[in-house]
C-alpha cells in the first residue's frame, strides 16, 4: 500500500486534474488496505492538492469517507474543519460524512458538522453540508426534519432546501410553510 500511496503523492504533485483524479482512484481501487492511520495522510492531501469541489468530492466520498465511516472515532476529526479558512476543509468536514451517511452511520457527527456551519457563507461549503443531510434524510428522516424545524430560522436557505429534498412531502410542508429567510 505504502508504495501505492507514493505513487498516489507523485501524481498530485504534478498539480494536473487528470493527474489528481487518477491518485485518487487508484487510492480508492486499493480501499482494503486503509487504516485509521490514512486519515492523516488524506488531510494532508486536502491541505495541499485539493483545489476545486470535483478533488474534495472525490478524495472525500471515496477514500477519506471510507476511513471515518470504518475507524470509530475518527469522524470527529472533522469537525475543526469547519472553523478552517480553506473552503476544501470547510467542505470536507460534510462531505466525507457521505460514505458513512449512505451505509446509516454517522448521524450524529453529520448533525453537529451541520451545526457548525450554520453561518457559513461560501456558497460551495453551503452546497456540501445539504448534501450531506440530504443523505442523512435518506435514512434519518426524521432526525434530519427536527434538526432542520430547529434551525431553519439560521439554516442558509441554500443549505435548507437541499436538506428537505428527500424527505416526505408532510415534512417538507411543514418547514416550508415557515418563512425561509435568504442567507
Amino acid at each position: 500500500m505504502s508504495e501505492l500511496l507514493e505513487h498516489c503523492e507523485v501524481l498530485l504533485r504534478s498539480g494536473a486534474y487528470e493527474c489528481r483524479l487518477i491518485a485518487f482512484d487508484w487510492n480508492f481501487r486499493h480501499s482494503a488496505h486503509l487504516e485509521a492511520h490514512h486519515f492523516d495522510l488524506f488531510e494532508s492531501w486536502l491541505r495541499q492538492y485539493v483545489n476545486s469541489w470535483p478533488d474534495c468530492d472525490d478524495l472525500c466520498t471515496h477514500s477519506l469517507g471510507l476511513v471515518i465511516a470504518t475507524f470509530p472515532g475518527v469522524a470527529l476529526r472533522v469537525i475543526p474543519w469547519t472553523r478552517e479558512a480553506n473552503r476544501w476543509l470547510r467542505r470536507a468536514a460534510a462531505v466525507s460524512l457521505i460514505y458513512g451517511l449512505r451505509r446509516g452511520l454517522l448521524l450524529a457527527d453529520a448533525l453537529m458538522v451541520a451545526e457548525c456551519l450554520l453561518e457559513e457563507e461560501d456558497e460551495l461549503v453551503q452546497k456540501g453540508c445539504g448534501w450531506m443531510l440530504k443523505e442523512a434524510s435518506k435514512s434519518y428522516p426524521d432526525d434530519v426534519f427536527e434538526f432542520v424545524l430547529r434551525y431553519r430560522g439560521q439554516l442558509p436557505r441554500l443549505v435548507l432546501r437541499t436538506a428537505i429534498a428527500k424527505l416526505p412531502d408532510s415534512q417538507r410542508q411543514q418547514i416550508l410553510k415557515h418563512k425561509v429567510t435568504s442567507h
